[in-house]
């Protein structure tokens, strides 16, 4: 079983303005988009390979593979964020990268915070 975090926001930000801001967010991170449509983005990034050869411990966060799933919901005065971040390593044990793995999820959590106050 995978490892899956939620978190959630409130943004001031109108929902075409975070849509723009996640977009190069995604770019910015060398991320690959998976979906976009007018409530949810869905994109993911780093190598199941490249942690399979090297190991969990010698590849840095960012090369975790991972799935992160925006959903929004818009209001009149803020937009609600539902973060979902999986780690889509696959079949095999996690041992001694888990907690990685859950850094790596709070380290994207709060820059996406960051981003869109």
């Amino acid at each position: 079983m995978g490892i899956v975090k939620t978190f959630h926001l409130t943004s001031p930000l109108p929902l075409g303005e975070i849509k723009t801001k996640i977009v190069s967010y995604i770019a910015s991170k060398k991320g690959r988009l998976e979906s976009s449509t007018e409530y949810k983005i869905a994109w993911s990034s780093g190598s199941a390979v490249k942690i399979r050869l090297l190991g969990g411990m010698a590849v840095s966060q960012s090369s975790l593979p991972v799935q992160v799933e925006l959903i929004f919901a818009e209001s009149s005065d803020n937009t609600k964020v539902e973060i979902n971040i999986t780690d889509t390593l696959g079949f095999g044990i996690r041992a001694g990268i888990k907690n990685k793995y859950e850094q790596y999820f709070t380290s994207l959590y709060s820059e996406i915070m960051a981003l869109l106050a």
